[in-house]
């Protein structure tokens, strides 16, 4: 077992450190290594502000990948975002394979594909766009598969759904908001324009939209993908959020969702699935989850080696499993 922690301050921006702790089967730990630890977050190059992530585990080789978004003190006085990737081998010692990947890198996702990996980026400044690298070797250049919208400070038009691993190929999920142009830039910061960004900013959280990218698998795509939009049209008033995938018997893809209205702070979420070949087309039409059946903002779904897909949440005050059976 393993876990990627940050430092629990509840305020993100004031966090100081990230690490990877290894367990052993009986809970008692093996190791833990710090990914980074800062004295402060003020002295030019030092590194915090740990939020989202993920952590991958390489079976052939034993390697586990941290891949999240932090911040760095950069010396024009401000803390930049970008995105932290690394390796954490068997020993515990740490590879750093891009301290800074994609600026502002939003949200990460990463697949397991034999002893490599391949991440997915979500980026709103350098690069503008879902971005997709095969983590091997040298630096890493983020490549856009598919460009958004995007406002340099914060905001991109999609939501990422995860990574699927079809055989020869990779289908990637994403929510985004068609009612602006994915041309819509709203310049370079500090220089932004502030009636553009507030555009891309509420599309960015009212998505309505589900795209599907696929990519060819075996090594980072040189251009740009052409999505297919999957026939779906959420509630009046609703906003698509929580999208989740995961592979479907041999060659189909759950989707799952939430279905958000009401306060933006504190929704009303319905959850729905639909079971779609890599093509879009609907093998399993949308179906509502039973209440207290749905994910968490933060928690992902899992296949499991039976073909089963599973998933966490804390209805009913503690901490449930809910198993979905293809």
């Amino acid at each position: 077992m393993a876990a990627l922690l940050f430092d629990p301050n509840p305020t993100v921006d004031s966090r100081t450190w990230a690490a990877v702790v290894r367990l052993g089967g009986d809970g008692s730990r093996i190791f833990q290594t710090d990914l980074f630890r800062s004295p402060n977050l003020d002295d030019v190059d030092t590194k915090g502000g740990a939020a989202s992530g993920v952590l991958a585990y390489i079976p052939e080789t034993d390697t586990l990948v941290p891949y999240f978004g932090h911040t760095q003190r950069y010396d024009d006085g401000v803390r930049h975002q970008g995105g932290y990737l690394a390796t954490i081998s068997a020993a515990g010692t740490q590879s750093v394979i891009s301290g800074w990947f994609g600026s502002h890198n939003l949200s990460q996702r990463i697949l397991v594909d034999g002893a490599r990996v391949v991440t997915l980026g979500l980026g709103d400044a350098f690069p503008k766009g879902i971005f997709l690298n095969y983590a091997e070797g040298g630096r890493l250049q983020p490549q856009v598969i598919y460009r958004l919208a995007a406002d340099g400070v914060g905001s991109a038009n999609a939501k990422l759904g995860g990574m699927v691993d079809l055989g020869n190929e990779i289908a990637l999920p994403f929510i985004t908001n068609l009612s602006i142009s994915q041309d819509l830039d709203a310049g370079a910061w500090p220089n932004t324009d502030e009636a553009i960004s507030m555009q891309i900013r509420d599309a960015a959280a009212n998505g309505t939209d589900l795209g599907l990218l696929l990519a060819p698998k075996g090594a980072t795509p040189s251009a740009e993908l052409m999505p297919t939009w999957i026939d779906l049209t959420p509630s009046p008033g609703a906003r698509l959020s929580r999208l989740r995938s995961a592979p479907y018997g041999t060659d189909m893809i759950l989707l799952g969702w939430a279905e958000l209205s009401g306060n933006e702070w504190n929704p009303n979420a319905t959850f729905f699935t639909m079971v779609v070949d890599k093509n879009g087309a609907i093998c399993q039409p949308a179906t509502q989850l039973p209440a207290g059946t749905g994910w968490a903002a933060g928690d992902d779904i899992k296949a499991l080696p039976d073909g089963s897909i599973t998933w966490a949440n804390a209805a009913g005050g503690g901490i449930q499993l809910v198993r979905l059976v293809p």
